[in-house]
């Protein structure tokens, strides 16, 4: 009975938009080619209404819409102004299926910018994008009453005009905003909207303001359309961004990232254009081809040939990837930033290294500085760091037989 009264209500007591409001004119965006050019974002606080005065080139997103609430500048909607149909539609012209891709986000259903499918009939609105594209968003704005006719409701994407294609997104159970951003991800050509009536109520009507559907400009990519491509004579592939042949000039790899970015040994190393690979090797604590990864898997310094367990740090500490640094300090016994180097005595500033042991294995008593294996010929003391007194007198003795001869 609701049903019919309203189907009643529609059909007598409002004649269409443009007989009921005859002043009132609702600007419609030019079309000014098959691909139009990168179309800036407007994000509008409060209710997800746009009336036909504030109507401005490029996607305007109402603060309480679902999902994604703005585009990157380089998205641009390729349904604009492109064919759609429907299964039927209700009073003639005034709310037909080429509505919804008119440009005009009004979402009053009688202010002649809408599209309103025949009650009681299973509803579908698809648009026709005149070639495939790779699209990732779409926004659909509904009309700003009945959001429970988008509900359960079914979008597709397809290359064939006799088939709904790949479903690609159900509308929640519950909608609760009048302006919805989905992900449809894929390449098509037709974007077909299914209501089958099988939400709560049953109602299987389409009330549907505008539909826009968001490819990334030429030369951008990413899942916000916010990436710049850097290809030399092409564009990239507008989900990675692999550039299909080489980079411009000052850029390298397959997504083209600047040599600038790199950590080479020296600044004047080459770029190869392919890898970005730095013909004087990398930084201490600096890795891959184009030398921009940290080293990693706990080892830091030149070539990240240094192992972080075998420093000799006092307590845990983090291992930084180029320098190796000991946060909370060294173990007795132990010096240098990374804790790596023995070292003996007061404040622990005697180098091991420089003592003249018999091997270069023997330990190093932290407190003197004792070699276990002995010392090397000609050297005494507990750390084998004095020359012994037989070496001394015959250094003496050489000196006395110069003097003689003079």
């Amino acid at each position: 009975m609701a049903r019919r009264l309203e189907l009643y209500t529609l059909k007598h007591s409002f004649m269409p938009p443009d007989a009921s409001f005859p002043n009132h004119k609702v600007p419609a965006l030019q079309e000014s080619s098959e691909t139009p050019a990168a179309i800036p974002v407007t994000v509008k606080e409060g209710p997800c209404v746009t009336p036909p005065q504030e109507n401005v080139l490029g996607p305007v997103h109402c603060s309480g819409g679902m999902g994604r609430n703005a585009f990157a500048k380089e998205a641009k909607n390729v349904a604009f102004n492109k064919t759609a149909t429907s299964t039927s539609w209700s009073y003639g012209v005034s709310w037909s299926p080429d509505k919804a891709v008119d440009g005009n986000r009004n979402q009053y259903m009688h202010g002649g910018s809408c599209f309103h499918s025949d009650i009681n009939y299973k509803a579908m609105w698809k648009v026709d994008l005149g070639r495939q594209y790779r699209i990732r968003h779409v926004t659909v704005y509904h009309r700003d009453i009945h959001l429970n006719r988008i509900a359960n409701c079914t979008v597709h994407l397809s290359n064939d005009n006799t088939t709904d294609g790949t479903l690609c997104y159900t509308f929640p159970v519950t909608v609760n905003n009048s302006v919805i951003d989905l992900v449809c991800d894929g390449r098509g050509r037709y974007l077909t909207i299914r209501n089958q009536g099988i939400a709560a109520d049953h109602d299987d009507t389409l009330n549907i303001c505008e539909v826009e559907i968001y490819e990334c400009s030429l030369g951008t990519y990413g899942e916000f359309c916010d990436k710049f491509c850097h290809c030399h004579s092409s564009s990239c592939e507008q989900n990675t961004g692999m550039c299909p042949g080489d980079c411009r000039p000052g850029w390298q790899g397959d997504r083209c990232k600047p040599c600038a970015g790199r950590k080479c040994a020296y600044t004047n190393s080459s770029c190869d254009r392919y890898n970005g690979s730095c013909d004087t090797g990398c930084l201490e604590g600096w890795t891959g081809d184009d030398c921009t990864l940290e080293c990693r898997n706990g080892t830091y310094g030149d070539a990240c040939a240094d192992q972080c367990q075998e420093r000799n740090c006092k307590g845990t500490s983090p291992c930084h990837h180029v320098t190796g640094k000991c946060e909370p300090g060294c173990e007795a016994g132990w010096t240098g930033e990374d804790c790596t180097r023995e070292c003996y005595g007061v404040d622990c500033k005697k180098p091991c290294a420089e003592r003249k042991c018999a091997y270069t294995n023997s330990s190093c008593d932290r407190y003197n500085g004792s070699c276990d294996t002995g010392c090397l010929e000609g050297w005494t003391g507990d750390d084998c760091t004095q020359e012994t007194a037989r070496e001394t007198m015959a250094t003496h003795q050489r000196h006395i037989s110069v003097d003689t001869v003079r």
